[in-house]
């Protein structure tokens, strides 16, 4: 009966020590939960803000072109066209840096990740080659916003601590 009731406590304290270790490792993993996504963040902002200056320049040119000067009604369309595309970019990089911001990664990484790949792949659509460079940047930082997170689960934590070591019987 001794024998007995001396295993049973010590199962407990086994039991007890194990709990107290996954809740430890639980507690700092939770701590570190948000991934690191520091180049997602940098890489969108970058891409959003050329983006951004490129559509002005667009629309300013646009706006030079149809008002100083004076040409037949085919250069008032290609104006109006790119008056248009010019606003699209502008909306376009604006979300992107909306979805680059660090709060929104990390709240909902697949979603700015399809923002910017979405943004990137339009930015393409309307102007080529002027797109070149933010649409790179847009494209590589939604391929990186669609990563997973390397966390680990409260039940990665438990299979992967070891049972703490017996203590010296005591007889």
């Amino acid at each position: 009966m001794v024998q007995h009731s001396k295993s049973l406590v010590h199962n407990w304290q086994h039991d007890r020590i194990r709990t107290i270790m996954v809740l430890k490792t639980y507690v700092t993993v939770k701590g570190e939960k948000m991934m690191n996504r520091t180049s997602e963040f940098v890489l969108g902002l970058i891409g959003g803000i050329l983006g951004a200056c490129l559509a002005i320049l667009m629309i300013f040119g646009a706006y030079i072109s149809s008002t100083l000067v004076d040409f037949e009604q085919f250069s008032a369309i290609n104006s109006n066209i790119i008056l248009i595309e010019g606003i699209l970019l502008l909306l376009l990089s604006g979300a992107s840096i909306l979805y680059s911001m660090p709060s929104r990664i990390q709240k909902n990484h697949v979603l700015s990740g399809v923002i910017h790949l979405i943004t990137g792949i339009l930015g393409f659509c309307l102007t080529f080659i002027l797109w070149l460079l933010p649409g790179i940047l847009l494209i590589i930082s939604g391929a990186l916003c669609l990563r997973k997170s390397r966390t680990k689960t409260i039940g990665d934590v438990a299979s992967s601590t070891t049972p703490p070591k017996e203590p010296p019987s005591q007889t």
